[in-house]
């Protein structure tokens, strides 16, 4: 509680916390995390164990849809962290309920728009000049994903990730990584990607060269890899699985 207190009046969360400057009491702030809330989970690194922030879903009206929100309790853990929580988050609202939808409040002020989600995600609603901040009134849109829409997002994904033999070439593999990520002439920069794509790749890289999904999306701007170094990694855990599975 004391962290995710200091996160929400941080000057770097200002933008993104429901407070946005002001300076509720510790009981105040502690009422209004459980205030119309239906369910919410404190989210750790799995590296580390630190505490990432705080994903919630609140305006529970089963069984039409349900509203999703993050706050971020470190200024680093921006981009993949927070949507891998939302997706993680999401995932368990459509096994655990009967919603349709899940909806997400962004204020045009925040800088995003439906990125962090890729395509999947479908704007319902903008409420103009809604919002007030920095002197300005902003637009807050309404962005919703669907139960359809989800679950083609994962089968996507658990084919993208799943580490079969139908790369026996490194054109075949070149083209696996272009399905989720912009690879230059013979490098991965994952510097490029945005925040879905960087967490598609990191899963990717794990699911296929075991490479820690967590510690690629946090060196991600610096790190340049090689498609070849890569291809030839994943042929060799391919080849290792495969005698593992012939010895059993």
């Amino acid at each position: 509680m004391p962290r995710l207190y200091e996160a929400a009046l941080s000057p770097w969360n200002w933008t993104k916390s429901r407070w946005r400057g002001t300076t509720p009491s510790p009981d105040e702030f502690r009422q209004s995390l459980w205030r119309g809330v239906h369910a919410q989970y404190a989210v750790r690194s799995s590296r580390n164990r630190r505490l990432v922030g705080l994903v919630s879903s609140y305006n529970f009206n089963p069984p039409a849809s349900v509203h999703a929100a993050f706050m971020p309790a470190v200024p680093e853990m921006e981009g993949p962290p927070v949507v891998e929580a939302l997706l993680q988050f999401v995932e368990l609202t459509f096994r655990a309920t009967s919603v349709a939808k899940v909806y997400f409040e962004i204020p045009a002020f925040v800088g995003l728009d439906h990125s962090p989600f890729g395509e999947y995600i479908s704007l319902e609603a903008v409420l103009r000049n809604y919002v007030y901040w920095d002197g300005e009134l902003w637009d807050l849109s309404h962005w919703s994903l669907s139960r359809t829409a989800f679950d083609t997002y994962l089968n996507s994904l658990r084919v993208a990730t799943q580490p079969g033999q139908d790369f026996l070439s490194l054109e075949a593999f070149r083209a696996r990584l272009m399905a989720v990520c912009c690879l230059g002439d013979d490098t991965l920069q994952l510097s490029n990607c945005d925040s879905l794509a960087l967490l598609e790749t990191a899963l990717l890289l794990e699911a296929l060269c075991g490479l820690d999904a967590e510690t690629t999306v946090l060196e991600s701007r610096t790190l340049i890899l090689k498609v070849e170094d890569l291809y030839r990694t994943a042929i060799g855990r391919s080849a290792s699985k495969l005698v593992q599975g012939a010895e059993r």
